[in-house]
C-alpha cells in the first residue's frame, strides 16, 4: 500500500524504524509520477531496508512510502518504453488497490544504473513469504538423491504390475479353462452341422409318414 508522508526528521529524511529498518540508498533530484501525465514533483529518492520514500523538494508536508513487498516488479525504463512517457527512469509496478505504477525520474539519467541496482539489493532484502501449505522449495544433495531412489522404485513397481504375461504363463492360464477353451471353431461347425442335419432327417421322416397314411386311405 502507498501511504502519505507527512513528518520529516530534523535533517529533513525520513523517520525510520529504528529496530528493524535503516538507510540504504538516496538519489536527490527525482522526479515521481504515479501518472505518466502528472508528475508529483520533484524531491529525494531514499531506499531503505524495508520501503521505497519520496519526499517533495518543495512541499515538506509532502512524501509517500512504498513497502518493497508492494513492488510486484521494476526495470530500467530508459524512454520510449511506455506510451506517452519518454523520460529514463526506474518503473515499478505496484500490488495497490489505488496506484498500480510508480516512476522514477532522476535528474541525471547516467544514476538509472545505480538506482537499479539499489532496487535490486533492496527487493531480494524483503522475499515475499511462504505460506504454510507451500513448504520448503530448496533441497540438499541428500534429499535429491532419496527423491530419484524413491521415484525409481516407484516406477519399478508399476512396469511390474503393468508387465504382459509370459507366453508360459498364458498356457497355463489356457489350461486353466478347461476343455471348452481349446474347443476349435470347426468343432462348434460341426456341432451345427449336426444339429443342421437333424432337422433335415426330422422333416424327411414327417413326409414318409404322411405317404404311409394316404396309402392306407387308398385302400379302404
Amino acid at each position: 500500500m502507498v501511504e502519505k508522508v507527512l513528518q520529516r526528521s530534523a535533517e529533513n529524511k525520513p523517520i525510520l524504524d529504528e529496530a528493524t529498518e535503516s538507510f540504504h540508498f538516496s538519489q536527490p533530484k527525482v522526479a515521481l509520477y504515479f501518472n505518466p501525465d502528472k508528475s508529483e514533483g520533484t524531491g529525494s529518492l531514499y531506499l531503505t531496508t524495508k520501503r521505497v520514500v519520496w519526499l517533495d523538494d518543495a512541499d515538506a508536508a509532502a512524501g509517500f512510502s512504498i513497502p518493497f513487498r508492494t513492488i510486484i516488479c521494476h526495470a530500467i525504463a530508459r524512454g520510449g518504453t511506455f506510451e506517452h512517457f519518454q523520460s529514463p527512469s526506474i518503473y515499478c509496478q505496484l500490488e495497490s488497490t489505488d496506484l498500480y505504477e510508480a516512476r522514477f525520474v532522476p535528474e541525471d539519467s547516467n544514476a538509472l544504473d545505480t538506482m537499479f541496482k539499489a532496487f535490486s539489493e533492496c527487493a531480494s532484502m524483503n522475499p515475499d513469504p511462504i505460506e504454510e501449505d507451500e513448504g520448503d522449495f530448496f533441497y540438499d544433495a541428500d534429499e535429491v538423491a532419496m527423491n530419484v531412489d524413491a521415484a525409481e522404485s516407484a516406477a519399478s513397481r508399476f512396469d511390474s504390475v503393468f508387465q504382459p504375461p509370459s507366453e508360459e504363463q498364458l498356457a497355463q492360464m489356457h489350461q486353466a479353462r478347461g476343455p471348452l477353451a481349446g474347443a476349435s471353431s470347426e468343432q462348434f461347425e460341426d456341432a451345427e452341422s449336426g444339429a443342421s442335419n437333424g432337422h433335415a432327417e426330422g422333416e424327411e421322416g414327417e413326409d414318409d409318414d404322411a405317404m404311409v397314411h394316404n396309402a392306407k386311405l387308398q385302400r379302404l
